[in-house]
């Protein structure tokens, strides 16, 4: 019989309840499971009931990232996207064509469902949003495509044979969604308290009714999970991109991915809410209200000394602000300027490579240091970049990027090693 031991607190045993996620979307994708499954039959007859007359074409804009990933547009630095229409078969075949093509990764096509003012994939840009891609990773779901068809619900999907628990599918609203924007005109605040909860819950509900994999843990660092708890809520951007599914070097030849669609009806969202009890839920989610469990459980230290992760001493916050002081390279100072004066460290569309690259400047100056503690230089430029247009998500930002660039040091770590 297992016994408890002092350093293994019961909390990090329990599974994760919704209130222990930061992000939005995965608060009320965990609410609204939990909430399907004291009754399914009757969260299956509000789904069908809410399939409704969709358009005829949809709204799609494209990129093909052959110079790279889309980025933020701007009236001054236009995107890359182009708007077009598709019928639901016009737009799977579409997606059939590419995935014949060999293809590196990355280097193929991008679609998101919904117009973009300024051909690029910022939040600030949305215009409209015509459906919703539901990204399985490891989860299951693929089989789930009979339920679909049963009640009418218009979808493509694409899966590649190599992983068959993953896929992709893509639902089609009744009515596009239209972000609402402040006085200023940006569209923060509706994403972080409408958008993102109601389709949390749309994929909650989703992800219960076709049987998607439910196991959220705590990691090691004590931060909740919801990794294998059903639809990916990451893929929670307003114009949020679907990589179409192509062919990739070192694939088995005459092995291509699997493309499938159904024409019928799209989804009204607002009646899907209103039926499986969003609105009852939704007061008591609007924010975390329980606390990750203290950081004191898996070896807490003091934020004025970077723990060692390979045993040897370890090195003091004041060394490693000097020593980034004191970078003897231009490039390496122009890198991690923004740091030391608490700013952004990198525009829209760019922060990711940014991180890699000052990720690696860290690991150089602190190859033994501890990642999430190298991480903290990152937290006050973070601070200031959560309170910019197009920051998402709206809620756990820092703590999400913190995570984030305590993996990226980890990596460059290694490769140094």
């Amino acid at each position: 019989m297992a016994t408890d031991t002092p350093d293994t607190p019961p909390t990090l045993r329990l599974p994760p309840t919704a209130t222990d996620f930061p992000r939005v979307t995965t608060r009320f994708m965990i609410a609204a499971r939990l909430r399907v499954r004291e009754d399914l039959v009757a969260a299956l007859a509000a789904l069908r009931d809410a399939v409704g007359p969709m358009p005829d074409k949809i709204k799609v804009t494209r990129w093909v990232c052959t110079h790279g990933k889309p980025y933020g547009g701007t009236t001054v630095r236009p995107g890359t996207g182009s708007l077009r229409t598709y019928t639901v078969r016009g737009y799977a075949d579409e997606l059939h064509g590419w995935s014949r093509l060999l293809i590196e990764k990355g280097k193929g096509p991008a679609y998101t469902l919904g117009e973009s003012r300024y051909g690029g994939r910022s939040d600030a840009e949305c215009e409209l949003r015509s459906g919703l891609l539901l990204d399985s990773d490891e989860c299951g779901g693929w089989a789930a495509r009979s339920l679909l068809r049963q009640i009418g619900l218009a979808y493509v999907g694409q899966q590649r044979p190599a992983k068959p628990s993953s896929c992709h599918l893509e639902i089609f609203f009744v009515r596009p969604l239209i972000p609402v924007r402040d006085a200023e005109g940006r569209v923060d605040t509706w994403k972080a308290t409408v958008y993102c909860a109601s389709i949390g819950w749309l994929m909650g509900v989703l992800s219960e009714l076709l049987g998607l994999r439910y196991e959220p843990f705590f990691d090691a660092s004590g931060h909740a999970s919801a990794k294998y708890a059903g639809f990916d809520t990451a893929c929670d951007q307003l114009l949020q991109l679907n990589f179409a599914y192509t062919r990739r070097p070192g694939d088995p030849a005459g092995v291509y991915p699997t493309t499938w669609y159904r024409p019928g009806g799209g989804l009204d969202l607002d009646a899907l809410l209103a039926a499986t009890g969003f609105d009852e839920a939704r007061p008591m989610l609007a924010e975390p209200v329980r606390q990750v469990p203290s950081r004191s459980f898996v070896g807490a230290t003091s934020r004025s000394c970077v723990r060692s992760a390979t045993g040897t001493e370890p090195i003091s916050m004041v060394t490693i602000w000097t020593r980034l002081l004191r970078l003897s390279r231009e490039s390496s100072q122009a890198l991690v300027a923004p740091l030391l004066d608490g700013r952004s460290y990198a525009p829209l569309g760019q922060r990711d490579a940014t991180m890699a690259r000052i990720a690696g400047v860290l690991a150089g100056i602190a190859p033994h240091g501890h990642p999430d503690d190298l991480a903290k230089v990152f937290e006050k430029s973070l601070r200031a970049m959560a309170r910019e247009p197009g920051a998402t998500p709206a809620f756990g930002y820092v703590e999400l990027k913190l995570r984030l660039a305590a993996e990226k040091i980890a990596r460059a770590q290694r490769g140094l090693r």
